[in-house]
């Protein structure tokens, strides 16, 4: 796996795989020291990432925290059957794999990047039909992947969702 470009990124072999905790939308990989490549799982997730290459330039620009900074963006690519993008390679953890160990070392830098994104997003701000919309529009769909868990632990998650729903 190579790739032949002319803005510094050339030659590299993907060294590994990174996934974050739950690749739901685009699956990483490791590409040399110092770049990765995020590649889509499925169709829906194409357009997410070309609003993730729009977007995070800008955001990386506001946030005290390294971002994975889009360096390049194909469009469409026989080798991975759709469009990928190649990031800038960021080192840690993700978040809810560090849990409570986050400590106050860690809280202050996170705290300071959440308060730089309380701005209003701007007009033309792309939006994720599957991500900040009313519960509502997605309750069928988690009830019937509550259906897939066993029961005991479908009936607390149930609870609370519906407590959700009415809060």
């Amino acid at each position: 796996f190579f790739f032949q470009a002319e803005d510094g990124i050339r030659d590299y072999k993907v060294t590994g795989v990174q996934t974050c905790a739950l690749p739901i939308y685009n699956r990483v990989f490791r590409l040399g020291e110092h770049h990765a490549v995020r590649v889509p799982r499925r169709a829906e997730a194409e357009v997410l990432l070309a609003n993730e290459v729009r977007w995070l330039p800008s955001l990386a620009r506001t946030i005290a925290l390294p971002v994975p900074v889009p360096l390049r963006f194909i469009e469409r690519s026989d080798l991975v059957g759709g469009p990928f993008a190649i990031v800038r390679w960021c080192t840690g953890r993700p978040l809810d794999l560090v849990g409570s160990r986050l400590g106050a070392e860690g809280a202050g830098p996170l705290g300071e990047a959440l308060l730089s994104l309380r701005e209003p997003a701007p007009a033309d701000a792309p939006t994720n039909p599957y991500r900040g919309v009313p519960l509502e529009q997605r309750d069928a769909r988690v009830r019937a992947g509550l259906g897939l868990l066993p029961r005991r632990t479908a009936d607390r998650m149930r609870a609370r969702w519906t407590d959700a729903l009415t809060a």
